[in-house]
């Protein structure tokens, strides 16, 4: 009786390391397709976001900087009045 490893038995290919990264290379198909349409996505979802996060931003620094002109104009005619 010959002595292999438990995972020899198991393993009919024999593949070399060599080997398994050439298959895992020409593998892929439509799980890379896939894989690359989801990454495009979550990238631009990630752009949104940050996009209206500025936007966001900004609004709130222009209606605050407004509300200052606004408060000051009253302030001033009521002074004047």
């Amino acid at each position: 009786m010959e002595s292999n490893p438990w995972a020899d038995q198991w393993d009919h290919k024999n593949n070399s390391p060599d080997q398994i990264s050439e298959t895992k290379k020409s593998q892929g198909g439509a799980k890379a397709t896939y894989l690359t349409k989801i990454q495009d996505g979550l990238k631009k979802l990630l752009i949104k976001e940050t996009t209206d996060a500025c936007i966001g931003w900004i609004k709130n620094k222009y209606h605050k900087a407004t509300k200052k002109k606004r408060k000051k104009k009253r302030k001033k005619e009521s002074r004047e009045s």
